[in-house]
């Protein structure tokens, strides 16, 4: 399980970094610089070097998921309000030097990703409620694959009720790969992590 975490870890920020500082399009979909795309894809960036590093023993590292947190806290926060979305536009500009045309919030739901694997994250290299630690993990894992599959599943499909999930903000087909891609490294972290106390298989792992 541990290669498993460090595999997708560094298959999710490897794929991220290429799609922002060399406008990879893996899926071809032309959505890769866009202001939904790019906070998302830096977030999940900081996700896997994270887990790459948590792996290797570097466990403060876990307090940087607070950057992506707080990047998703404010975004959301400012859909409620319903004020400008500046923070993405910003982000969007830095990464591709390019001004942005068309400003807009990023989706909502990877906004939401974001603030929960954000706080999850650090929770996990705390004592504090081991078991529910290990729940919550698992359970942000399994979050997180299911929006990628269901939206990747809806753009096939050609259903646009499975990749706006509520919002007038589709989730781009290249944010829900790579929420896939973490959803399974938090099932293999929190997995991994069962398997250093237990010898039983995990009671979560039907989610």
């Amino acid at each position: 399980m541990r290669r498993a975490v460090i595999g997708l870890a560094s298959i999710t920020t490897l794929l991220s970094l290429c799609i922002l500082f060399l406008g990879l399009d893996p899926l071809g979909s032309g959505d890769t610089r866009s202001v939904e795309t790019i906070p998302s894809i830096l977030g999940f960036a900081i996700f896997g070097v994270i887990l790459i590093g948590l792996e290797m023993g570097h466990r403060r590292m876990a307090w940087l998921a607070l950057v992506p947190a707080l990047i998703g806290l404010i975004s959301l926060s400012e859909t409620l309000i319903g004020v400008g979305h500046e923070l993405e536009s910003w982000l969007t500009n830095l990464i591709t030097g390019e001004p942005v045309r068309v400003p807009g919030p990023m989706p909502a739901v990877a906004a939401f990703a974001m603030l929960i694997v954000g706080v999850l994250l650090p929770w996990h290299i705390t004592r504090f409620g081991e078991k529910r630690r290990l729940l919550a993990v698992a359970m942000g894992g399994s979050l997180l694959g299911a929006i990628g599959m269901t939206t990747l599943a809806g753009y096939a499909l050609s259903m646009p009720t499975a990749y706006r999930w509520g919002s007038s903000t589709s989730l781009p087909p290249t944010v829900a790969l790579i929420m896939l891609f973490i959803g399974g490294a938090l099932l293999a972290l929190a997995w991994a992590e069962h398997n250093q106390r237990h010898r039983a298989t995990p009671v979560w792992l039907p989610i």
